[in-house]
């Protein structure tokens, strides 16, 4: 597990953690296909459906990434504590 910056990083999110993340962020029990309906709907700039061979899921690709940066696994990442985050 690493820390990165958020801004910078590639994250894949399989889609059934992506599915748990809403509901526990919306307080309601979505069954998993509406809660990845409603989370296409979001204007989430950085965050993109990914489909490939191996899993589906969603990339977080930060503001400052490049298109050569590789995305890591969602639990390889220490995300900040919320109270830490500082926005712009």
């Amino acid at each position: 597990r690493g820390h990165y910056n958020l801004d910078r990083v590639v994250i894949f999110i399989p889609s059934d953690v992506a599915a748990d993340l809403v509901n526990e962020a919306t307080g309601e029990k979505r069954p998993k296909n509406r809660a990845l309906k409603h989370l296409s709907t979001l204007p989430i700039a950085e965050l993109k459906k990914s489909r490939t061979g191996k899993a589906r899921g969603w990339i977080w690709r930060g503001k400052g990434s490049t298109q050569e940066d590789r995305p890591v696994a969602l639990g390889d990442v220490v995300l900040p504590n919320i109270d830490d985050v500082k926005y712009d």
